[in-house]
């Protein structure tokens, strides 16, 4: 596995890496063998020392204290490398259900280190002892560490994803009432993503059921309606402008993976190695920033088009404010979002771009493959969407309260082959899970993979049966009991969007075509592949015939 990560120049730097890691280590503990030997005073010599030395080493004893305190258990490390052999080991073996297994041996909270000696990670796998670490103590566990290519490649002020503080919260706030009122979960949003598989249907049409990998075609769209939310423009398929962002997009989403090995050595950044990733950032960058210039030269306060118009008009409220000498109850009122400046216009946005497109395209990838995987159970979706909506025109997302079983298909493809573990959060100070002790800065990651495949929650859950999220009157339940979008304040803000997406475009799809697998082509693996906190399946190829 990670011959086919590391090329032969990347091996050669990792060896030297690590041997410098050596020398470093065995330095330091020698070092500080010899400092507790030589240096540990006895009541005598306490006496005379002054208060700055006895406060270096109180310093010291209580940290050699925390280390004494009972930390969650875990595989034994192996020397420079860590856990990182047996991860790949019951990688191999489990596939997205790895971090599962070790919870089976460790318990639904445990500690690994990715290198030894290095910094702690713990994995959660329980629920409530997550909902306990992401709700309950949210305060403590909703940081994120900014580390690996993202810290070397773009600012972390004005990221929705990396910000910690009350600039985060201010900036989630914001970006959760604009998406609300720019259509999320209204018909506004249903238009938009109609107009884009009226673009998708008639490329298809094209096709006239010759088979195709549908991968660019799923992105095209998804990337398109991000567009019309964020930017407030579309391309054509084949636009070769669309076709670069697609691309530069693609190729920062597959390195920023954990298991890219640029991610793990970011210093690799400034090599020739990582040549095509930085002119990546620098086009999508330059990209959305150019969006901005054009938004702010053709902005109207009385009507905002976009994202990008929503920041704007943060940002000349502040302005405003700002520049303002009148008492503050005659301030602009309506301004509350005092952090936006204007690097939030274009860094927020391209968090939007580049993480939104990515996760509704693999959920209709994966729900695509297991219409034509499930041929029975697609034909039971197209029965419902028939007698729902007939044949004289399209669905809407006015039809979703009567499509109860497209819906329950699209949750159940979120649970069983989506999100495999959430974004790493880091702790902002000492304290305990269960009777663990968990220390400041250590990073936590959430197992979604083992919450969506808990038994005491979803009876034989690594079938796939749709009908689980359904009641015996044909109604909806247990929606919520999937995590795939994450836990708590840092949960995904996009998640509405993301699944009034997926929902429209297969009940388009089904309404209009067949999906089957070509004959003679390999049946794909349904279990996909893991790649960094995704699972994402493996290529493969459909046809769309017309019904």
């Amino acid at each position: 596995m990670l011959e086919k990560l590391v090329s032969s120049s990347a091996l050669a730097l990792l060896s030297s890496s690590i041997t410098s890691a050596v020398l470093l280590s065995s330095t330091f503990m020698l070092f500080a063998a010899y400092m507790l030997r030589n240096q540990r005073p006895t009541v005598k010599e306490s006496e005379g020392k002054s208060a700055g030395d006895i406060g270096k080493w109180s310093l010291l004893t209580r940290g050699l204290a925390r280390w004494r305190e009972r930390l969650p258990p875990g595989p034994q490390a192996w020397p420079l490398l860590g856990d990182l052999p047996t991860l790949v080991k019951m990688g191999k073996e489990h596939g997205a259900g790895a971090l599962t297994e070790l919870a089976r041996t460790y318990g639904g909270i445990y500690m690994i280190r990715l290198g030894w000696p290095g910094p702690r990670m713990i994995v959660i796998s329980d629920g409530d002892l997550l909902r306990e670490a992401l709700i309950k103590q949210a305060n403590i566990f909703s940081d994120r560490k900014v580390n690996g290519l993202i810290s070397v490649s773009f600012p972390v002020e004005g990221s929705i994803a990396w910000q910690n503080g009350d600039p985060w919260k201010e900036h989630r706030r914001f970006m959760n009432r604009t998406l609300r009122t720019l259509g999320m979960g209204r018909s506004l949003m249903g238009k938009r993503i109609n107009d884009e598989c009226l673009n998708m249907c008639d490329y298809v049409d094209k096709l006239e059921g010759n088979p195709i990998n549908p991968d660019q075609m799923m992105t095209t769209m998804t990337c398109n309606i991000m567009n019309a939310v964020a930017l407030g423009k579309r391309y054509d398929f084949n636009d070769p402008r669309f076709v670069k962002l697609r691309r530069d997009c693609k190729e920062i989403l597959d390195n920023l993976s954990n298991t890219s090995i640029y991610n793990m050595l970011p210093f690799l950044y400034h090599t020739r190695l990582c040549k095509r990733y930085r002119e990546a950032v620098e086009n999508v960058t330059i990209y959305v920033k150019n969006e901005v210039i054009e938004h702010d030269k053709s902005f109207n306060n009385n009507s905002l088009r976009d994202v990008i118009d929503y920041y704007l008009r943060e940002v000349k409220r502040g302005s405003r404010v700002n520049d303002e000498e009148d008492d503050d109850d005659e301030k602009d009122q309506d301004h509350t979002c005092s952090f936006i400046n204007d690097q939030f216009c274009w860094r927020g946005v391209l968090d939007l771009l580049i993480a939104g497109v990515d996760t509704t395209s693999n959920h209709t990838m994966w729900t695509m493959l297991h219409m034509a995987y499930y041929p029975e159970i697609q034909e039971k979706a197209q029965a419902q969407i028939d007698q729902v909506v007939g044949r004289d025109r399209l669905p809407t997302l006015d039809d979703q309260p009567r499509l109860p079983l497209v819906t329950a298909i699209a949750r159940e493809v979120l649970r069983t082959s989506i999100g495999t573990t959430t974004v790493p959060h880091h702790t902002t100070q000492d304290t305990y899970l269960k009777e663990f002790f968990i220390p400041k800065g250590t990073q936590v990651l959430g197992n979604l993979w083992s919450l969506n495949h808990d038994p005491e929650v979803f009876e034989d859950p690594y079938v796939f049966r749709p009908s689980r999220f359904l009641a015996e009157d044909g109604s909806l339940q247990g929606l919520s009991d999937v995590k795939s979008f994450g836990i708590g304040p840092r949960k995904c803000p996009g998640e509405p969007m993301a699944q009034q997406e997926c929902f429209l475009i297969m009940a388009i799809l089904l309404h209009r075509y067949n999906l089957v697998f070509p004959e003679g082509d390999p049946i794909p693996d349904i279990r996909g592949r893991v790649k960094g906190m995704m699972l994402l399946p493996d290529k493969y190829r459909l046809r769309f015939i017309r019904r």
